[in-house]
């Protein structure tokens, strides 16, 4: 029966033998080896298959411009020198084992602004990986992550955002490690919805790159993410004051100049919209492009004061003439 070093560091450090000096050796041997990558060739590159379940989209911020989600990420691999024989095992054929001593892939997200991006980052503590007897290790790991994402406010509240996670390995080109996509598609089995976004799309990608830094190409993967925003409570909040104001401001056209109830309609349609910005404005960032519900905001103040002014000036000119006074006595 073929014993690796693995079945017999098990054996010995179970009390059911005495270390001798080649297994001492062996064992040195095997728990130097942990902190390297597994392989009986170097030229053959470790395959890790990587799968990012994602459970909820927590928020976008448009003004930090980030996307905060919680994903399941699953990662599986195979170490030789964690092979042993169930026979020799009592039976056992998989363990849950610390990752102190295991070698395990650098896998970082690499858009991620907060510094706990890797999916095995050693600043993690006592991260458990379930071990089977032919050496396949797998590592879950639960985890919220905050990633840039591009925010565009142009078409808000009817806007549509498009946010990415791109996973890859930390320092290791594909000739080393190659990554594999373990499932088809992103994983939304267990997603939960959104209030303010509804994820209309999702997909993910295998790519190789080539790094300035480095002559060697990179494999990662990309998660898309399509968001579009639930209509509803931004046009309750944000859009009802401006068609309130709007449907004063068309009114008070329709009224004759030397009205005051003109200028009381105009007065009110300007103090609407002074309230709207200011309310407004702490909600709707500026993300490089001015949203076309405050260019309408604007455009529309800019007509009520025009209008404010210009019958400001009509009962000026009647006042001055004196058919002010002669249209009162009527």
């Amino acid at each position: 029966m073929q014993q690796t070093i693995f079945s017999t560091w098990f054996m010995n450090s179970s009390g059911s033998a005495q270390y001798t000096q080649p297994e001492k050796k062996g064992i040195e041997w095997l728990r130097g080896k942990r902190k390297f990558r597994p392989f009986k060739n170097a030229s053959i590159p470790t395959e890790v298959h990587f799968d990012a379940s994602l459970r909820k989209i927590v928020q976008i911020d448009p003004e930090l411009q980030i996307m905060l989600s919680t994903h399941w990420l699953t990662l599986t691999w195979y170490d030789e020198t964690l092979k042993w024989s169930p026979e020799d095992a009592g039976g056992m054929t998989n363990m849950v084992i610390q990752d102190s001593d295991v070698w395990r892939p650098k896998i970082d997200l690499h858009n991620e602004i907060s510094s706990s991006g890797s999916a095995s980052d050693s600043n993690r503590e006592k991260m458990d990986l379930v071990v089977s007897h032919h050496g396949e290790v797998k590592l879950f790991l639960r985890e919220t992550f905050r990633t840039s994402c591009p925010v565009t406010m142009t078409w808000f509240p009817f806007d549509t955002q498009s946010c990415s996670m791109i996973w890859g390995p930390r320092v290791h080109h594909k000739e080393q490690i190659q990554l594999k996509i373990l499932k088809d598609g992103v994983d939304l089995s267990n997603y939960q919805v959104n209030g303010e976004f509804e994820l209309v799309g999702s997909h993910k990608e295998l790519q190789s790159r080539l790094h300035s830094c480095c002559p060697f190409e990179y494999h990662d993967i990309t998660y898309n993410f399509e968001l579009r925003r639930r209509p509803l409570k931004p046009c309750l909040i944000y859009m009802m004051p401006v068609v309130l104001a709007a449907g004063i401001s068309i009114t008070s056209c329709f009224m004759p100049p030397k009205s005051t109830a003109r200028i009381r309609a105009d007065l009110t349609s300007i103090f609407i919209m002074v309230m709207h910005f200011g309310v407004a404005g702490k909600s709707i960032p500026f993300t490089g492009s001015l949203p076309y519900i405050w260019i309408f905001n604007v455009v529309l103040c800019i007509g009520s004061l025009v209008s404010l002014l210009y019958s400001v000036f009509i009962l000026r000119k009647r006042s001055e003439d004196g058919s002010w006074r002669r249209n009162k006595n009527l």
